[in-house]
């Protein structure tokens, strides 16, 4: 009974705090954590390739 009280106790906090984490740094962003300017100029070709890994992974690694 124990390891399940600390198995879901630890999935509650981890779940909270990754949620909590998501939700500050789309409300501040990360521009208040890391300096941006030289990557703000290449983000379209950031997000297509990130887009185009999930795809890669998905279709032919079974992601």
């Amino acid at each position: 009974m124990s390891e399940i009280v600390v198995l879901v106790t630890s999935f509650t906090a981890t779940t909270v705090l990754t949620m909590l984490g998501m939700v500050l740094l789309g409300r501040y962003g990360y521009s208040t954590l890391f300096n941006t300017e030289k990557l703000e100029r290449y983000m379209g070709v950031v997000s297509g390739a990130v887009v185009t890994v999930c795809g890669v992974g998905m279709v032919f690694l079974g992601w």
